[in-house]
């Protein structure tokens, strides 16, 4: 406890109010903060709100550029080959595994590839189409695509073979027609059978709308029985005129019987 004396007065401090610009403050240091470390201002303060699909597309391009960097040029390189190696001379002269010549073929014997972890994509569509395409244009490999997701491209080869004839003794086949995974001929296949089958369609419906034929030898004759006038009627049915009814369109087949159109004989 401090005593005052006489004319002493104690004012408490009156600090500045930050208003309403403190965010922007704490958006334009954590922006700073984020180029200074090169790393994502979404990654670093977890806030998505200010950022755009745009925005965030290229600041992680170059982020994973330089994560990649780190990845083969540090941890690999100076972490994992070494303990790689010291591994494999360890269990090799423990007699653990007995491998020919590892003396005189040291560095063939350690020689591998590492697969980083696959980056998740951003727009898994427009990406997938994208390299799909650079394959097809033989601009990449499938050994590189399929690496970059982190897997082996034989172990990927063997899986897809042996689905392949599982998919052949079962009668299935998940592939999207006209995929290059069809393979050479597959997409000539698919239009000659989907040709074949339209043609099936039109044969079906041509027979559909063909009319039955009149018997063999038949052809338009009069009626006997009835005025010329009454020949020319329309199979809609007999109609009401000049005292008597209009009587369909008959023919003769050949046999000395007339037949009209509703089976109605001719008087």
């Amino acid at each position: 406890m401090v005593r005052l004396d006489l004319g002493e007065d104690v004012s408490a401090l009156a600090t500045p109010d930050s208003g309403g610009t403190y965010d922007l403050f704490q958006y334009r240091t954590l922006m700073q903060i984020a180029a200074a470390l090169g790393i994502p201002y979404g990654y670093l303060s977890g806030d998505t709100v200010k950022e755009n699909f745009a925005n965030t597309r290229i600041s992680l391009v170059e982020f994973r550029r330089r994560i990649s960097a780190w990845q083969h040029g540090v941890l690999v390189f100076q972490l994992c080959r070494a303990v790689r190696a010291r591994w494999m001379d360890v269990v090799v002269l423990s007699g653990s595994i007995d491998l020919p010549g590892y003396d005189s073929q040291r560095r063939q014997y350690q020689a591998c590839t590492w697969l980083p972890t696959k980056w998740d994509w951003i727009d898994p569509m427009k990406d997938a189409s994208a390299e799909a395409l650079q394959i097809e244009s033989g601009l990449k490999s499938r050994t590189q695509a399929i690496s970059e997701r982190g897997y082996d491209a034989e172990q990927v080869d063997r899986e897809i073979g042996a689905e392949r004839k599982r998919e052949l003794a079962l009668g299935l086949d998940f592939r999207r027609p006209g995929s290059p995974a069809q393979g050479p001929g597959a997409a000539k296949e698919n239009d000659n059978a989907q040709r074949d089958d339209n043609a099936n369609d039109n044969e079906a419906d041509d027979s559909a709308d063909e009319k039955p034929k009149a018997k063999e030898g038949a052809h338009d004759a009069p009626c006997p029985s009835r005025p010329a006038r009454l020949q020319h009627a329309t199979d809609g049915g007999p109609s009401q005129g000049a005292g008597f009814p209009f009587w369909p369109r008959t023919t003769h087949d050949g046999t000395g019987d007339h037949v009209v159109g509703r089976g109605i004989p001719c008087p």
